[in-house]
């Protein structure tokens, strides 16, 4: 079983994929966490791109942002082909080909504008191509001042105008590709408020876990 645990930077879904996985385990279940940038051959290279900098952003180690969007496509894709058709485990994705989508439209179209309109669309196409088994995505939002609040007592980062709004324009790719998602694959997704209490929400996403199983 596969379950995706989708949201922007400081939504809280990995706190709640971390908790959901402790209750998992304590009924029973066999349950992991998939890493967002582990169990690949390129997990060294990846967290190289991801932890040094906000917002999957390294103008620093890549040339061009097409560059390091497939490289980055290629560790989701890993994961969906050695992974996902495990069906003894319950497997806790944090993060998947949605996050990619979401994130590197936006800096695919910063850096090269609206002459990539056709190319971005076709890139959509691509990698939701034949998308291996998905029981349910998991998706947690927070309203965009929480967002930023979490990020400055997280990180002690106070994102300027640029960042603000290239977050909130991820946020609006990320519900649009979600939208797509359910219309094209009828995938079920779980929409969460992840302001509400972890414990809450928890038992929510339990729930609905043990019904699908």
């Amino acid at each position: 079983m596969n379950i995706i645990f989708e949201g922007i930077d400081a939504s809280g879904k990995t706190t709640l994929l971390n908790e959901t996985l402790k209750v998992l385990i304590e009924k029973g279940e066999k349950a992991e966490y998939i890493r967002e940038i582990g169990n690949t051959p390129l997990q060294l290279l990846l967290n190289d791109v991801l932890i040094k900098d906000l917002f999957f952003q390294s103008k620093e180690k890549f040339n061009t942002s097409i560059y390091e969007t497939f490289l980055l496509a290629a560790g989701f894709f890993y994961k969906q082909e050695s992974l996902r058709n495990n069906t003894e485990t319950i497997n806790l994705f944090d993060r998947d080909i949605i996050t990619l989508i979401s994130y590197q439209k936006n800096i695919i179209f910063q850096e090269y504008g609206e002459k990539c309109k056709k190319f971005l669309e076709n890139l959509e196409e691509c990698f939701l191509f034949d998308l291996k088994k998905i029981d349910l995505v998991v998706y947690v939002s927070i309203d965009k001042e929480e967002t930023f609040n979490r990020i400055l007592a997280r990180d002690n980062v106070i994102l300027n105008e640029e960042q603000k709004k290239f977050l909130l324009d991820s946020k609006h790719q990320m519900e649009k590709t979600l939208s797509s998602l359910i219309e094209k694959s009828n995938i079920p997704v779980l929409y969460i408020n992840g302001q509400n209490e972890i414990s809450e929400n928890v038992k929510a996403i339990v729930e609905e876990i043990i019904c699908k199983n």
